[in-house]
């Protein structure tokens, strides 16, 4: 599976934050509930860029439940309206991979990280906060060609 490294500038993201299991489906409502109102966000960066940013507490060792946001990236928080909430991600040297195929190719990319990258390679992950990024490679989320770029916060061990 190829990759590359790129280093990134702390980012703002705004969106519709839900909690629960990845393969619950509440991930794919979130971007349901997202795409119709997110045209009502002020200080868009890039209106054709989309973040699915996840982030993980203590629960997920437990029961496998972490936040998850669709959103996009701001500028500037002044005039936000409800319901939106902001997410940091911190500034950080990330893995980027392509996930191919949409949601199966996020599970093959996230299986392929922690089997055999991150010990092949002598990384971690870094932080708690990672994100997918949706661009024009995106045709659906079970389109075989969709491509999305899944963005891990590593560090070397």
């Amino acid at each position: 599976m190829k990759f590359r490294f790129e280093s990134s500038a702390e980012k703002i993201i705004a969106g519709l934050p839900v909690f629960g299991k990845p393969d619950s489906g509440i991930f794919t409502k979130a971007w349901d509930m997202f795409i119709p109102i997110m045209d009502k966000i002020p200080n868009v960066v890039s209106p054709k860029l989309c973040y699915g940013v996840e982030w993980y507490t203590n629960e997920f060792m437990q029961t496998g439940e972490m936040f998850y946001m669709p959103g996009v990236e701001i500028s500037d928080t002044y005039g936000l309206p409800t319901p939106f909430a902001i997410k940091i991600i911190p500034a950080a040297e990330f893995v980027v991979f392509e996930a191919i195929g949409g949601v199966k190719g996020i599970h093959q990319v996230w299986n392929y990280f922690h089997s055999t990258w991150k010990n092949e390679h002598g990384y971690d992950i870094s932080s708690g906060i990672d994100f997918e990024l949706y661009d024009e490679r995106f045709k659906g989320i079970d389109n075989p060609e969709t491509i999305i770029e899944i963005y891990i916060p590593v560090h070397k061990v």
